[in-house]
């Protein structure tokens, strides 16, 4: 037994995740020692000949040895215990003077030995008390540090401080595909891989479309310096590096040498049409939604993490595709455009359901629910859907290079699994995608125009949330026939359980739409976007909701709004 126990928890330390600690990253000293060392290295190991692999590979040898010896490294934290701030030495000596003079008491029951307990219960009392009202001090000039310094750092010590569930702590087993449990460490590696195996990889039911190509895309000038700066400025902090350890601090720490570099890298990239295997890998780490059975893979969120660089190669191509497509792309698409938001979607439905109340008319609204819609993508439609809205030669090969051989890794409990091939979907975290997908349902959703109203504008979407509305019950039937028939060739499909329609009428009235001669459920209610719509067009639902929302924040931030060694000012500061 002591040998098994000895070999697990050698196991789970070797399984622990070593990454470059970038807290020292920041400091002017260490980034000129990285420069003066990345400067000289990389040219001695400058070849011209060498292919994009090769310059990757010593690029990332060159980054992540420097950063190793002036930053150091340290190992990923899991998730982290509340821990009790006033805890210290000297509460934890006069909890145990009482315990030890209670013990003596409970066995003589002399009045002495009472007295002496009794006083030490008190003197643990007062020292508790002092320790909490020293920590809340301390806390408090910590907030109003934060507060001027860093809003990063000032809301995650707030949420530290809510009142929340006990933090998720991982299952140490779960269940196989029949739901019976599986504790050894090689079968929980083979079921979450096979689990997120048939999960990103769905089969094609699509039918080939033919396109026919509308825009050319003549020149293809080499990627500049400039978009290289621009997509390494804008590179989010903080987030966790993908499989080849490089965070986009690392990158930016390099400075001008960082830019000359990374754009030497993307350069080969874009000449020979192809990128590095390491851009094409993503590991992904499986999210506990907060409900359902922990024991179960279904009730976990895969977050993919993938290679910063490669992410901001993706994004110099995002800032290259969008102005071709976007001139192409309907008026009605909201999600991940400049200038347009969830919020201009909830204003226009709104709009329309005040209106129409207003005008005592009747609208009949159906909001589509796509099954998996971002992995049910057809790679081989994408790739013709993007020629046909003007992406081509070079631009269209380097977009198509980043998902030729795209494969996934699961970081579980019990190690990271096997690597699997990914071959439908769009890639999950990359910047890339958002853009893919919105071209891709742009594509499906303009269905048949002349077999509908041309002039009129019947639909609402943010990327594939879904709003049909027409006056006229036999339109809505006849446009979610389309819609359908149109989703089949692009393999996609519309989940017929949560796909629910509404009418919006001063009188409640009854109607029936189908799909594949399925009736779909009929609402008084629904939330879109967050918003909750009602039958008839009342906001009373959404000022409950936001109420309720409201006092749930509010009882969470209690502690810290009550208590009086937060100033004012940083009280205020939360509110706002």
């Amino acid at each position: 037994l002591i040998a098994y126990l000895n070999e697990t928890l050698l196991s789970k330390i070797q399984r622990r995740t070593k990454i470059i600690d970038t807290r020292k990253i920041n400091e002017p000293n260490i980034q000129r020692k990285i420069n003066t060392e990345m400067a000289e290295a990389i040219v001695e190991a400058y070849i011209p000949d060498d292919n994009v692999e090769t310059t990757r590979q010593k690029f990332n040898s060159i980054l992540l040895k420097c950063l190793t010896t002036h930053c150091g490294t340290t190992f990923k934290r899991g998730t982290e215990k509340k821990r009790t701030a006033w805890w210290n030495n000297e509460v934890k000596e006069a909890i145990k003077i009482k315990k030890e003079l209670y013990k003596t008491w409970i066995r003589s029951r002399s009045e002495d030995d009472y007295d002496k307990y009794r006083l030490a219960r008190q003197t643990s009392a007062r020292v508790i008390k002092q320790e909490k009202e020293k920590s809340w001090t301390m806390y408090g000039e910590n907030l109003s540090r934060l507060c001027v310094e860093s809003s990063r750092q000032f809301y995650k010590a707030i949420a530290k401080m809510r009142i929340r569930d006990e933090p998720f702590q991982p299952s140490e087993y779960i269940n196989d595909s029949q739901g019976k449990p599986i504790h050894e460490e090689v079968k929980i590696r083979e079921r979450w891989e096979e689990y997120f195996k048939d999960l990103l990889n769905i089969p094609d039911t699509g039918n080939k479309t033919s396109f026919k190509p509308r825009h050319a895309n003549i020149e293809e000038p080499e990627i500049l310096v400039s978009e290289v700066r621009e997509a390494i400025k804008r590179s989010p902090k903080n987030k966790a590096a993908g499989i080849d350890g490089i965070t986009a601090e690392a990158i930016k720490a390099c400075g001008e040498i960082g830019v000359t570099w990374v754009h030497y890298i993307f350069k080969k990239a874009w000449e020979e049409r192809t990128v590095p295997s390491d851009w094409q890998k993503a590991i992904i780490v499986p999210i506990w939604k907060k409900k359902g059975k922990k024991q179960d893979c279904s009730t976990y969120r895969g977050i993919s993490l993938l290679s910063h660089v490669g992410k901001m190669f993706a994004r110099v191509l995002e800032q290259r595709i969008r102005p071709i497509v976007e001139p192409t792309l309907s008026p009605q698409q909201f999600g991940f455009r400049k200038g347009k938001g969830c919020t201009d979607a909830i204003f226009a439905l709104r709009q329309i359901s005040e209106k129409t109340i207003e005008h005592k008319n009747q609208m009949n609204i159906a909001f589509i629910d796509q099954e998996k819609a971002f992995d049910r993508v057809n790679r081989d439609i994408l790739w013709d859907v993007l020629e046909n809205y003007g992406i081509k030669g070079t631009l269209l090969d380097c977009v198509r290079a980043i998902y030729m051989e795209s494969e996934s890794a699961i970081r579980t409990s019990a190690g990271l699994t096997n690597w699997f091939p990914v071959t439908s979907g769009v890639r999950q975290g990359c910047v890339l995608s958002p853009l893919l997908f919105i071209i891709y349902m742009d594509s499906i959703t303009k269905i048949d125009e002349a077999s509908l109203n041309a002039d009129q504008q019947n639909e609402l979407l943010f990327a594939d949330d879904q709003c049909i509305f027409h006056n006229n019950i036999e339109q809505l039937q006849e446009h979610i026939n389309l819609l359908n028939n149109s989703c089949l060739k692009y393999n996609m499909k519309i989940n017929i359980q949560k796909t629910e329609v509404m009418t919006i009428s001063r009188e409640h009235k009854d109607i029936n739409i189908q799909i594949n001669d399925q009736t779909l459920k009929q609402v008084r209610e629904f939330k879109y976007l967050g918003s909750i719509f009602t039958s008839d067009s009342r906001l009373d639902r959404e000022i409950e909701t936001r109420i309720q929302q409201a006092n749930n924040i509010t009882y969470q931030l209690t502690p810290i709004l009550k208590h009086p060694a937060i100033p004012v000012v940083t009280k205020r500061q939360i509110i706002n």
